[in-house]
């Protein structure tokens, strides 16, 4: 496994002068460094292409394009410091609130996105198509954003289930087969309940996908698909689940861009159909 790239460039005694340019320049361009190209880098660290590879290829990458990519996702995870748990103060105006809020909201989601594996979104959005139904189970603020999933997804004729939305879960559980699918969405994956499902799950060889920030979880291990949140927020610090929310919130809606991408067409013409007919019996109803 390659160390981070963050932690090997502390070691001035590694490089030579023409990498600690190299440095000099990354370490200023971290924030955008996604619109860094090869070329630009070079330029600016008064550097060539092959020397920059070269240095790629010293901190042990095949080339520019994956050393990039993990930097991004290093950055993005470290190098950040935002307050998640009170992202303003009882001194703020009302115009701080709102840069605050702003702030973790747009970090949260470029960490999000950081953190996912297309081809994991890929795996999932599949699974969901081949489903006969599909299972949601969340509870509190994870329960709203896998509603407002469901919701996006009836509309492109998927049979979705909140599997949480009645009492007698383990009944539920206990119906579900291997034609079937089921999402968790939990923040702490630590849900007793949930965990117990596991066995029926397993013995009626269910596909199961986890969205969750602890990945090391009973839930998350047992998955056979885990998408990852950012681990920002405390259980008893946070004033709210600003940033966990949206970035639920943006896992779904990726996955449903994904679904409705791969069928645009059809789907862009289905959804609008369906909206101009419930509009017109709305209107009717007036």
């Amino acid at each position: 496994m390659i160390d981070m790239i963050l932690e090997q460039i502390k070691n001035p005694d590694f490089f030579n002068n023409s990498e600690q340019n190299m440095i000099y320049f990354l370490q200023n361009n971290l924030n955008s460094f996604d619109q860094v190209t090869l070329n630009k880098m070079a330029k600016e660290s008064f550097s060539s292409t092959s020397s920059v590879l070269r240095f790629c290829k010293k901190l042990g990458f095949d080339g520019f394009k994956d050393f990039k990519l993990q930097l991004i996702r290093e950055s993005s995870i470290s190098g950040q410091d935002l307050n998640f748990n009170l992202p303003f103060s009882p001194d703020d105006s009302v115009e701080d609130i709102g840069l605050h809020l702003s702030e973790i909201l747009a970090n949260g989601i470029k960490k999000t996105r950081n953190l996912l594996d297309p081809v994991q979104l890929e795996m999932t959005a599949y699974n969901i198509k081949k489903s006969h139904r599909v299972f949601l189970f969340g509870k509190g603020d994870s329960r709203i954003s896998l509603e407002n999933f469901k919701n996006k997804m009836i509309k492109l004729n998927e049979y979705f289930i909140i599997g949480d939305e009645y009492q007698n879960n383990f009944y539920t559980v206990g119906n579900i087969t291997s034609n079937d699918l089921v999402i968790f969405c939990t923040y702490s994956a630590m849900h007793h309940d949930y965990n117990s499902y596991l066995p029926v799950l397993k013995d009626h060889n269910v596909p199961i996908i986890t969205v969750t920030s602890n990945i090391h979880s009973k839930l998350a291990v047992n998955s056979d698909i885990v998408l990852q949140l950012p681990d920002d927020e405390s259980f008893d610090e946070k004033v709210a689940s600003f940033a966990s929310q949206t970035n639920m919130d943006f896992i779904f809606d990726y996955i449903y861009s994904i679904i409705f991408q791969k069928n645009y067409m059809e789907n862009y013409h289905s959804k609008h159909a369906k909206d101009v007919y419930t509009n017109s019996m709305i209107y009717n109803k007036l």
